[in-house]
């Protein structure tokens, strides 16, 4: 549709993803809480946690309360520890679900005209990234996708969204490794003076025309006109 009709498309990818020989914690996330329940995701955040960590009680919570405050490290080990937790093998389960793109898929979008950009390596939150971990995720990822589809890697998009990931240093980083746009998920429109790195995006979840038109149309309007007082 976007090629029929000339829309411009930036398509924000994970590398680590391509190909399926790997999860992403979101899908992960969701393949367990739907199939075991979220007793078992529980147990698990209990033993990183500690006996301070409350129950988690919607994959929601898990995804904004409970992840954002693991280190790289941790993160990691938690994805691991959860899958044999319940006996999936996470590779034969990608492999299975087939849910990301091939590296040919990838290089024929960009040979139609569209764009790919940066959105960190494996999907995380970009407030627990420091020292390496901007390499591993931003830089590595950069030089994946360009290598992939041979053409420059420009933007970068915040996975899940929220400016509490954009830190001042992911900021510099972004700068220095030669990114022009960075975007978030606020929901609000851009003007001629937008910050190229403050970029907003409208995530839209609509099931009608008239609620599409209140996403993209009216809504932000209305939220930059509440934030400018």
């Amino acid at each position: 549709i976007c090629r029929k009709y000339g829309v411009p498309v930036l398509f924000f990818v994970n590398a680590a993803f391509l190909g399926n020989h790997d999860l992403s914690m979101d899908n992960l996330l969701a393949y367990i809480a739907n199939t075991f329940g979220l007793s078992e995701i529980n147990a698990v955040a209990h033993e990183f946690g500690g006996p301070q960590q409350p129950v988690l009680r919607s994959r929601k919570q898990v995804t904004s309360e409970f992840i954002p405050t693991l280190p790289t490290e941790q993160l990691q080990a938690f994805k691991r520890q959860l899958a044999a937790a319940v006996g999936v093998n996470i590779q034969q389960l990608a492999q299975a679900a087939r849910l990301y793109l091939r590296a040919e898929q990838l290089r024929e979008l960009a040979s139609s005209g569209f764009e790919i950009a940066n959105h960190t390596f494996s999907h995380v939150h970009c407030r627990i990234l420091a020292g390496t971990h901007f390499r591993d995720e931003i830089d590595n990822n950069k030089s994946i996708l360009e290598s992939v589809v041979g053409k420059r890697v420009r933007a970068f998009s915040l996975p899940y969204g929220s400016v509490a990931d954009f830190t001042p240093s992911l900021e510099q980083r972004l700068k220095s490794s030669g990114h022009q746009a960075a975007f978030l998920v606020e929901s609000r429109t851009n003007t001629d003076s937008t910050n190229l790195y403050h970029l907003n995006r409208v995530s839209v979840h609509s099931a009608s025309d008239a609620a599409l038109f209140g996403e993209i149309q009216v809504l932000p309007r209305l939220r930059a006109t509440r934030d400018s007082f």
